[in-house]
């Protein structure tokens, strides 16, 4: 089974700017007359984030699907980009959460040592080969070489 990464709740997760409570009071506020803008103003969100929260979860999915279409994936980011997010984000999850950390850690250690299977060796070994079957005639001679030096070595530091 993969490891749960800790996850925020809406209130730690900055990119959230409404509640619980907030999403929750919404509905009430439309069925007592407050427009969506005043909504809006009230908690600090544009009027589309209040609409949002009015759709119901089917709605909301197909909002999804259609923006996906519609806009793609336009923000794209570099790799450092995604790489420093990532950093940033491990960090702080590391402070709200170090006893779910260190459990999704050491969890994701345990899977890194079982990957090392005999499945997981034949096929790194296979593209080692295919790699090897490439590379030009005098390359191949050098490598059997060291192959051939460090067998030698090996098996006299078993004699030992």
């Amino acid at each position: 089974m993969k490891p749960k990464y800790p996850r925020y709740t809406r209130e730690q997760n900055r990119a959230c700017k409404l509640s619980d409570e907030q999403i929750q009071s919404i509905p009430g506020l439309v069925s007592d007359g407050y427009s969506l803008a005043h909504i809006a103003r009230m908690y600090g969100v544009g009027s589309g984030a209040i609409k949002y929260w009015l759709m119901t979860p089917e709605e909301r999915k197909e909002k999804h699907r259609q923006n996906r279409l519609k806009y793609g994936n336009c923000n794209k980011k570099t790799k450092e980009e995604k790489a420093e997010i990532w950093r940033e984000t491990k960090k702080r999850k590391k402070e709200l959460y170090p006893e779910d950390f260190k459990e999704w850690k050491n969890q994701t250690e345990i899977q890194s040592v079982h990957r090392k299977t005999k499945k997981w060796k034949q096929k790194h070994v296979k593209e080692e080969l295919r790699r090897y079957h490439k590379l030009p005639q005098e390359k191949k001679q050098k490598i059997i070489r060291r192959i051939c030096e460090l067998k030698k070595i090996r098996d006299e530091l078993n004699k030992v």
